[in-house]
């Protein structure tokens, strides 16, 4: 399956330490060094969820020798978003950026353009001002619109580098 066009990444995997109903780390951890194994076989983005543990998972993947990674629905510290930064990783921002009491905005303010991205995270964490509903796909367009506010910079201008780093996290330059 991993060789079809179709296939652009590997995920969303990785390690959670926040929910009590997740194995132990000492289970999570080996399956998703598993994954990033697979995705480093066959040259392919992985994408990473991280929650209560970005640090961590930060130093897998390299260990792992991951390449392209994408943290999705980040929502670590500064220092967490650095060391994703340092190790070369993309980080991607979801409804929560658009919540009123977000604590994100230092984080979107801090990242690079270029190495930021875009979700639904769907049906979770629909944006306002859908919050507490189910999200769907056509409701990014309200974290858009939010990382511009906050990146101070046209919605144009904002579409067209999260479509330029999808293409280039996700090897799509050509197509």
């Amino acid at each position: 399956m991993l060789s079809a066009p179709q296939i652009i990444a590997i995920g969303e995997t990785g390690i959670d330490s926040t929910n009590t109903a997740y194995p132990d780390m000492k289970l999570q951890t080996p399956l998703f060094e598993q994954q990033l194994s697979i995705a480093r076989e066959h040259d392919i983005p992985i994408i990473v969820h991280s929650r209560g543990c970005e640090s961590l998972a930060v130093d897998i993947c390299k260990t792992g020798g991951v390449v392209k990674a994408m943290f999705h629905c980040f929502a670590g510290s500064i220092a967490d978003l650095k060391k994703c930064l340092d190790a070369g990783y993309y980080v991607s921002f979801s409804g929560i950026i658009t919540f009123k009491n977000s604590k994100l905005s230092e984080l979107v303010e801090y990242i690079p353009l270029e190495r930021m991205l875009i979700e639904t995270d769907s049906p979770y964490l629909a944006p306002a001002p859908f919050r507490g509903k189910k999200n769907r796909p056509d409701q990014v367009v309200y974290v858009g619109k939010k990382l511009s506010e906050i990146k101070k910079i046209s919605e144009a201008k904002a579409a067209e580098a999260l479509k330029e780093n999808f293409r280039k996290l996700f090897f799509l330059e050509n197509r």
